[in-house]
């Protein structure tokens, strides 16, 4: 990281950023070029390595014990700060003694069980002191689970954005199975708008969509891919992504964006983190007059991650 530019390190920070890390410790550092800021970032790097190692083990330890949800949890809280790796393993040590302190217990009462429930006097007395209690455990667990669920026939209320103008300041959401429609009011809107500068993000290959939807060669078009070109962002590269859209926005008055291709970079990556990613370019569109359209295939997402998009996007469908 030693020869990192600027850019770089940005990248870098709005990277951990959008997966959930707390950044500010390496804000001071963005815009210096001392050995200070620099070792600043390759210590949060290696800290960072180190935390997903530690996000592993706690996956484990969730997948493999039950009644520990609450320290588990308080764990996974403290990951997002890889400033604090020393603090975190101890919490992850002790977590791990009593999970095994509970499973040496639990082993130890279900052999005492067993034999107690060998002769054949016993077994009666034991197994309705045991079935009782199993069944009031799981009925309200059962009701716990079901709860949320209750929400989502009340919710399916259509959006009140539906129609809305394309307006400077706002993000926009266009349920678009192949995306067709999107580029088509893209291209309108700004062949109609000579002040407005354009930019499209897409994981269409750009000269056939230059060929199709008769693009100018001054429009910047950037390809989601992993091949080696001038012209491609790789998907997983979500900081990159991110500062090359803040770049543009501040360079012109009014810009206009297309980020087509949220599916593909929730297969790469995952959903919380594209998500907080659209939320980060959302605050960026609204402060700085932008705008910006998403087109989304809604069959392509469950309908909670969907609607929680819709949250933060004005729905507009034509």
């Amino acid at each position: 990281m030693t020869n990192d530019s600027k850019d770089d390190l940005k990248s870098k920070y709005f990277q951990w950023k959008v997966e959930g890390y707390e950044v500010a410790s390496l804000e001071p550092h963005l815009d210096t070029d001392n050995s200070e800021g620099t070792k600043a970032f390759e210590e949060f790097e290696k800290n960072v390595g180190l935390v997903k190692k530690m996000e592993e083990d706690i996956k484990l330890l969730a997948e493999e014990s039950e009644g520990f949800e609450e320290d588990i949890q308080a764990v996974r809280n403290k990951l997002k700060n890889p400033t604090k790796t020393q603090e975190i393993a101890r919490d992850i040590h002790k977590l791990k003694g009593k999970v095994k302190e509970n499973m040496f217990v639990t082993m130890m009462q279900g052999g005492f069980h067993v034999i107690a429930d060998e002769p054949e006097e016993t077994a009666p007395s034991s197994t309705p002191e045991q079935s009782s209690p199993a069944t009031p455990a799981s009925t309200p667990t059962q009701a716990a689970v079901s709860a949320p669920a209750q929400p989502t026939p009340a919710v399916p209320a259509q959006p009140k954005n539906e129609g809305a103008e394309i307006k400077p300041g706002f993000s926009y959401l266009m349920k678009d199975d192949t995306s067709e429609k999107t580029y088509e009011i893209f291209k309108e809107y700004i062949n109609s708008h000579e002040d407005v500068k354009g930019m499209i993000i897409t994981r269409d290959f750009p000269e056939n969509l230059r060929k199709t939807y008769g693009f100018k060669e001054d429009m910047q078009i950037f390809w989601l891919s992993n091949m080696e070109k001038d012209f491609a962002i790789k998907p997983v590269d979500l900081g990159q992504l991110f500062l090359q859209i803040e770049s543009f926005i501040n360079e012109y008055d009014f810009s206009f964006i297309l980020l087509s291709g949220m599916e593909y970079l929730i297969t790469q990556n995952n959903y919380v983190s594209v998500l907080k990613f659209l939320q980060l370019v959302n605050e960026q569109v609204a402060v700085q007059g932008a705008a910006l359209l998403v087109p989304i295939s809604p069959a392509t997402l469950d309908t909670q991650d969907l609607k929680l998009i819709e949250r933060e996007l004005k729905v507009i469908n034509k």
